[in-house]
């Protein structure tokens, strides 16, 4: 069939990079239990397919990236760590450096400090700048990830065997080739029907009826035996 019987749909899915900490290693040690990631490794999810052509269509967000992550700020490390002798010397160090920004937190919030932030906006600055040099040195320990939004634009159109695959989509490598067995297939179903009405036609003089016929394409992708997308073309 010609381009004009294509449908044109987005795929919207996210990439996942999993970074591990250096110090990975001390930080149930020093942290106690805690969710680490300890592998590194990159990993996709399948989002949402929608009509390229529906304005109406909202793409769906991936969840909050660690925007650090992206912009590789600096680590805001004392000068016993950088000068450590070894990754335990630093991890004990950086460990401190935590406790003592969470105990400067505390005691901010508690009123016991000499000299308190002036006004509220400028205890909200002092606060984020304390909880930020947490999050970036707890990083070392506990790792972090990067979240990616990417699309890959697939066109569908009726096939003569009504139900294939269309491509597969990998945890480990996203959208591939419909031939790579490392993903899970994305299953096109095109359905063609063909229906008789009777329309009627008034005029001034006699009203006639006569059969008219209607054809319709319903298109439809399943995923992991789910419906991800269905759309239905009348022509």
């Amino acid at each position: 069939m010609g381009a004009q019987a294509q449908i044109k749909v987005v795929m919207e899915y996210t990439q996942t990079q999993s970074h591990r900490g250096e110090l990975y290693q001390y930080s149930e040690r020093y942290l106690g239990p805690c969710d680490v990631i300890t592998e590194e490794g990159t990993t996709y999810q399948l989002q949402h397919i929608y009509d390229a052509n529906d304005q109406s269509v909202k793409a769906v967000k991936p969840k909050a990236a660690d925007k650090e992550a992206f912009t590789q700020m600096p680590t805001p490390l004392s000068e016993e760590a950088i000068l450590a002798s070894s990754q335990a010397k630093k991890a004990e160090v950086v460990a401190k450096q935590i406790y003592r920004i969470r105990e400067a937190r505390i005691n901010i919030l508690s009123g016991e400090v000499d000299q308190l932030p002036q006004d509220g906006r400028s205890m909200e600055l002092v606060l984020n700048e304390l909880n930020r040099q947490e999050r970036l040195l707890l990083r070392l320990f506990v790792g972090y990830t990067e979240v990616t939004q990417h699309t890959k634009t697939l066109f569908l159109s009726p096939s003569e065997t009504q139900h294939e695959v269309l491509l597969r989509f990998s945890q480990f490598a996203g959208p591939v080739d419909k031939d790579n067995l490392s993903g899970e297939p994305v299953y096109l179903t095109v359905k063609n029907q063909t229906e008789q009405v009777l329309v009627s036609e008034a005029t001034k003089k006699t009203e006639a009826v006569y059969q008219q016929q209607i054809k319709q394409t319903n298109y439809r992708l399943t995923y992991l035996n789910q419906s991800v997308y269905e759309t239905s073309v009348m022509h």
